[in-house]
């Protein structure tokens, strides 16, 4: 319903880690690694907490949580 929506993921330490024009949980979605800033490995991020922001593009504020990983 809102295809320019934009979604960024942040580590605990305030460093983006994730981002993604278009986020729609199908083609476009999160596994848990990381597409932006360092990355080690396969990419994958550690078991922790992340923040997200969702930013609808609709002119409403961004919706804002937490996710953890677990794997």
């Amino acid at each position: 319903a809102y295809p320019d929506n934009v979604v960024r993921i942040f580590n605990r330490w305030g460093e983006a880690v994730f981002t993604q024009e278009g986020y729609d949980n199908e083609s476009q979605s999160w596994n848990g690694s990381a597409n932006m800033g360092a990355r080690v490995g396969s990419g994958l991020l550690p078991k922790s907490t992340y923040f997200f922001i969702l930013d609808l593009k609709n002119g409403e504020r961004p919706v804002t949580g937490y996710i953890v990983l677990k794997y």
